[in-house]
C-alpha cells in the first residue's frame, strides 16, 4: 500500500511540476540556469561570429507594471565574473561573441525592481566550423524553474514521508 502511495505521490508530483514550471521573483531575487550539454540543431548559414545566447521569456501580463530585470552570462558558472549583461524588461536576449563554444556555461536572471513572472529560457550557441557554415547548438525551450527540479522536490518529500513511519517502529 506504502508503495501505491509513493508512486502516486510522484506521478502528481511530476504532473504538477509541469503546471507549475514558471517562477515569480521578487526584487533582487535570482535564477541561475548551468548547463553541462546542448543539443546539436544543424547547420546553418551565414557564417555569424561564434557567440552565445541567452533568452529568458516573461509574461508581461502577470509581472508588475515598470518591473526589469538583468540578464548575466557567465563562461562556466556565475562564481566568476559576468562574460556579458544586459537590463531590461519583457523578454530580453543576452550575447557573448566567443562565449560557449564548449557547449557548457551559466545564465543567470536577477530582478531590479519589481516582481517579474519567468516563463522560460533557451540557450543558443553557434559555433563556425570553417566552411562558411555553422553548428547551432541549444537547449530548446527550458522551463524556469525546470520541471525536474520540482519532480524530484515532490519525490523526496513523498520518500521522507514513507520513512518517517518505519524509522519510528523500527
Amino acid at each position: 500500500m506504502k508503495r501505491i502511495l509513493i508512486v502516486t505521490l510522484g506521478i502528481i508530483a511530476l504532473l504538477t511540476s509541469v503546471a507549475r514550471a514558471q517562477t515569480l521573483l521578487s526584487q533582487d531575487q535570482s535564477y541561475t540556469y548551468n548547463f553541462l550539454n546542448l543539443q546539436d540543431f544543424g547547420d546553418g548559414y551565414g557564417s555569424p561570429n561564434p557567440r552565445g545566447f541567452a533568452t529568458f521569456y516573461t509574461d508581461l501580463a502577470q509581472s508588475s507594471p515598470g518591473s526589469s530585470y538583468r540578464v548575466d552570462l557567465f563562461e562556466n558558472n556565475d562564481s566568476e565574473s559576468p562574460i556579458a549583461t544586459v537590463n531590461g524588461n519583457g523578454n530580453l536576449t543576452a550575447n557573448a561573441v566567443n562565449a560557449w563554444q564548449d557547449r557548457t556555461g551559466a545564465a543567470r536572471v536577477t530582478v531590479t525592481s519589481g516582481d517579474v513572472y519567468f516563463q522560460a529560457l533557451r540557450i543558443n550557441v553557434y559555433t563556425p566550423d570553417g566552411l562558411g557554415t555553422y553548428q547551432l547548438y541549444s537547449s530548446d525551450l527550458v522551463a524556469v524553474p525546470e520541471p525536474g527540479t520540482w519532480a524530484l522536490l515532490g519525490i523526496g518529500v513523498a520518500g521522507l514521508v514513507a520513512w518517517t513511519p518505519r524509522h519510528r517502529r523500527g
